[in-house]
């Protein structure tokens, strides 16, 4: 009598734990993937250039019952992205909730023809949302003039109103001078900006 006793509660036990392994198994199994939670939708940002005083940010971003944080990505050339954390104001329309977010970017003095690139987040723990929009780049450029370009390995210059046989002696001595320093230091120069004097360069 004992030794069935023991036998049925080994055999309870397998089937005990066979059912908890199954319930696991099947919990990861259709568990949503982070970020699938909530649709989310994001509209055309709408950017608007107030050279030299910066440029304003705006998109509407359709989304419903969300509780997180929105952050707005930019990076100025080459350099790192930089995040800021954002505040939109939710609305609704026509039965539809969604958020408008404004970001202005603003330097003491952003150089022109500086390419930015941008786009948005939404972050949320708790609604196990992580989402990107897509990445953007524009050209921070005064409107009033008429820009040409001209690029050669590590510089580009922009310039209007002169002809183009005089930028093309400028790069050269551009380029020639940094060939030079990155010889005589013995280190090779990258992209950087000059937050300071508002100036594109090259630096260590």
């Amino acid at each position: 009598m004992n030794y069935k006793t023991k036998n049925f509660r080994a055999q309870a036990n397998k089937v005990l734990r066979s059912l908890i392994l199954a319930i696991l198994f099947s919990v990861s199994l259709f568990q949503p993937a982070a970020g699938d939670e909530v649709d989310v939708t994001f509209g055309e940002t709408k950017v608007e250039n107030f050279f030299p005083n910066g440029l304003r940010f705006s998109v509407k971003i359709v989304v419903q019952n969300y509780n997180g944080k929105f952050e707005f990505y930019y990076r100025l050339g080459e350099a790192e992205w930089v995040s800021y954390p954002i505040y939109c104001s939710p609305n609704t329309r026509d039965e539809v909730e969604y958020f408008t977010c404004v970001y202005y970017l603003n330097y003491e003095v952003l150089p022109p023809q500086l390419t930015i690139s941008y786009k948005w987040r939404l972050f949320s723990p708790v609604n196990k949302v992580n989402k990107y929009s897509t990445e953007k780049t524009i050209i921070y450029e005064n409107s009033s003039f008429n820009w040409n370009s001209l690029h050669e390995d590590k510089l580009t210059i922009w310039w209007h109103d002169h002809p183009s046989e005089f930028t093309k002696q400028i790069l050269t001595v551009a380029t020639d001078a940094l060939q030079k320093q990155e010889g005589f230091y013995g280190v090779e120069r990258h992209w950087c900006i000059n937050r300071k004097v508002g100036v594109i360069g090259l630096s260590e």
